[in-house]
């Protein structure tokens, strides 16, 4: 009888827990007016938003060569996030960004998107913009959970 009831209690609670793909982070990545139309394996600017949900500072960690191109994905194999070209870096140390709460760091990101010619005469894509704040973690060994957007889609030309 014990045995039921935890796992009844289990069940319930898990599923009582929010399920609000993020809402509940401290941190969110917002996407300010994306391309609705975009040429396949040409580069297209994406600004995006990291906004302070919270009451309390947030800080990000990134690197000062490569300013935080690292820190970026999508979770589409097709989209990718351009790296910049930057000067050779003989040291790279950390960054750390702080964001007071309301405040909001922003980007723009160089994308490209590339999907096969016979896929793109009625393709659409749908891709999130990852951040990954890469505080707290030992990257030799676990890798960070990364703050994801809202869906976008976006209609692709040849």
């Amino acid at each position: 009888m014990r045995i039921w009831l935890a796992l009844t209690a289990t069940v319930f609670l898990m599923s009582a827990a929010p399920t609000t793909h993020g809402e509940d982070l401290p941190l969110r990545i917002e996407i300010k007016t994306p391309p609705t139309v975009v040429h396949n394996k040409r580069v297209f600017v994406v600004d995006t938003m990291i906004r302070n949900r919270s009451n309390v500072e947030q800080v990000l960690q990134t690197s000062q060569c490569s300013y935080g191109d690292w820190n970026w994905t999508t979770d589409n194999p097709a989209v990718h996030i351009q790296q910049r070209e930057m000067p050779a870096c003989k040291k790279n140390p950390l960054l750390y960004m702080t964001l007071e709460p309301g405040e909001a760091y922003q980007r723009a990101l160089s994308i490209r998107l590339s999907i096969l010619a016979t896929e793109i005469p009625s393709q659409s894509v749908t891709f999130r913009i990852g951040f990954e704040p890469r505080l707290g973690y030992n990257l030799s060994t676990e890798s960070p959970p990364y703050i994801w957007s809202d869906p976008v889609t976006i209609r692709v030309r040849e």
